[in-house]
C-alpha cells in the first residue's frame, strides 16, 4: 500500500481589531472614586501590617534558634559541672538563700515593652497623598 500524504493546513493570522474607548456615564463619580480610594488606602495599611507580623515572625524564629543554641550550651556546661563532685563548703546555705530572694524580686520587676521603630517610608508618604486627595473630593 501506498503511504497517504498528510498536509499540513495554512494557519490563519487574525488580525487584531483596534480596541475602541467605551464611555459609560456613573452616578455619582465622585463617590465611586472617593470609595475605591479608600479601598486602595485600606489594602495598603493591611499590606504594611501583614510585613510587620512577617518581621516579627522571623525574628521570633531567629531569638527561638538563639533560645535553643544557649540551652544547649548550658545544658553541656551544666554535664561538665557535677555538683556531687564539688567540695561543699559550711555557711554557704545561708547566702544561696538570700541570693534565691534577691532573684525573686527582680524577676518580678516588670520588663519594659520594645517599641518597634517603624521609619516613614514612601508607602506612607503615598498613603498621606490619598488621604489628602479623599478629603479635597
Amino acid at each position: 500500500m501506498a503511504k497517504k500524504k498528510t498536509r499540513r493546513k495554512k494557519a490563519v493570522v487574525h488580525k487584531k481589531k483596534k480596541q475602541e474607548s467605551v464611555h459609560v456615564r456613573l452616578d455619582n463619580p465622585i463617590s465611586k472614586r472617593k470609595d475605591i480610594l479608600q479601598t486602595a488606602v485600606m489594602t495598603v495599611e493591611l499590606l504594611k501590617k501583614y510585613e510587620v507580623v512577617r518581621e516579627l515572625r522571623k525574628a521570633k524564629v531567629r531569638e527561638m534558634d538563639n533560645l535553643r543554641i544557649v540551652l544547649s550550651d548550658i545544658k553541656k556546661m551544666t554535664k561538665d559541672i557535677k555538683t556531687k563532685d564539688l567540695p561543699k563548703v559550711k555557711g554557704i546555705d545561708e547566702k544561696h538563700k538570700e541570693h534565691k530572694i534577691v532573684m525573686k524580686a527582680k524577676h518580678i520587676e516588670k520588663h519594659e515593652e520594645k517599641k518597634i521603630i517603624v521609619h516613614r517610608s514612601a508607602i506612607d508618604s503615598q498613603l498621606d497623598a490619598l488621604r489628602k486627595k479623599l478629603e479635597t473630593l
